[in-house]
């Protein structure tokens, strides 16, 4: 009986480490190398002629992460651009594609910040662009949660500008998205004077922004009131409006 337990013991096990082989074998399988020139590496990711891209930019995180680097930029789809993320990955002294994230339409996508979610509140300029030189590896590693924060715009009979948060991995997720500006071709709309992370209740910062309206051209004076203020509270893995 102690022989056949023994026995039983050393198949299972066998058995679980051939199941844990095999499935490497074939994740490692579907992995598909990522080319070292950005603009080809985006455009194979989403598939499209690499002269057809625009704007791709390359976020640096660190050498060997599991994510090294982060591209955004715009590749075509049915008649129109889209902002798309793409994360690549190291393993095995290689670069690889982790998941490419569809974002929206859109004429333009910069990064903007890099936030720690779970880190100290702060007020967020909205003017600024982040650029690679001024990203250092501590800017992910130090941060307990840390996301992209994006600027994405769209153009058509209004101005637009899009924030959207996503997370930092190799599948990224959206985690919140807003309009901060909207421009009517009159010039009027509403615009987002501040955009500041603050400590609430729960252990993720909370997102508030500052907006006032914009009178068009050739519209009367008036007084707009105070600036509406909208506040962002972490539900259910993403950021959702409180009317609280």
């Amino acid at each position: 009986m102690l022989r056949l337990c023994q026995y039983l013991r050393s198949y299972i096990l066998s058995m679980v480490m051939v199941s844990y082989v095999w499935c490497q074998v074939t994740a490692a399988s579907q992995m598909i190398e990522a080319p070292k020139n950005p603009v080809d590496a985006f455009a194979l990711a989403y598939t499209v002629d690499r002269m057809k891209v625009k704007g791709v930019y390359q976020i640096p995180l660190t050498q060997t992460g599991a994510v090294s680097s982060i591209l955004i930029g715009l590749y075509p789809d049915a008649g129109k651009y889209w902002a798309g993320l793409v994360p690549i990955c190291y393993q095995e002294n290689k670069y690889y594609f982790g998941d490419a994230l569809r974002l929206l339409p859109a004429e333009s996508i910069q990064l903007l910040d890099i936030v720690d979610l779970k880190g100290i509140p702060r007020t967020i300029d909205l003017n600024r662009n982040l650029l690679a030189e001024n990203i250092s590896e501590t800017i992910v590693s130090i941060q307990k949660s840390p996301a992209l924060l994006l600027r994405v715009t769209k153009n058509s009979t209004l101005k637009q500008e899009i924030l959207i948060l996503t997370t930092i991995g190799p599948s990224p997720r959206m985690l919140w998205r807003e309009t901060i500006r909207s421009i009517r071709q009159d010039g009027g709309g509403y615009d987002t004077l501040r955009m500041q992370l603050i400590q609430g209740a729960g252990e993720y910062l909370e997102i508030t922004l500052v907006q006032t309206t914009l009178p068009g051209k050739g519209e009367k004076p008036y007084r707009p009131g105070p600036p509406r203020r909208l506040r962002f509270v972490m539900t259910d893995g993403s950021y959702q409006l409180n009317m609280k």
